[in-house]
């Protein structure tokens, strides 16, 4: 998706900038989010930290699966087994960068 607010924005002299509203809401991120930082193909590259699962909103036993989290309870459902941390890669701690740790 290419989207542009069609507003610049200036650094302020701590290296600061603001994040337009409409991008914002587009992206559901709200004040106290997790931004990854990276650069893509030559370009600033910010995405949001997702810290919960995806489908139940649980921030217990995640696993990263296709660039998404999903608790271990969601994991198992959509697997059809029974899963339990032990058997998987968790994540790390809520707020960690996002990566695909687990095969997909």
């Amino acid at each position: 998706m290419d989207v542009t607010s069609g507003v610049a924005r200036r650094i302020d002299h701590l290296g600061r900038i603001v994040v337009p509203v409409e991008l914002r809401r587009l992206f559901g991120i709200e004040p106290g989010d997790e931004l990854e930082i990276s650069v893509r193909d030559g370009a600033i590259a910010l995405v949001k930290v997702e810290t919960r699962c995806v489908f139940c909103n649980s921030d217990q036993g995640l696993v990263a699966f296709r660039g998404k989290r999903v608790c271990g309870g969601c994991a198992g459902e959509l697997s059809g087994d029974r899963w339990s941390p032990g058997e998987g890669a968790p994540v790390g701690t809520p707020g960690a960068a996002m990566t695909d740790d687990v095969a997909g």
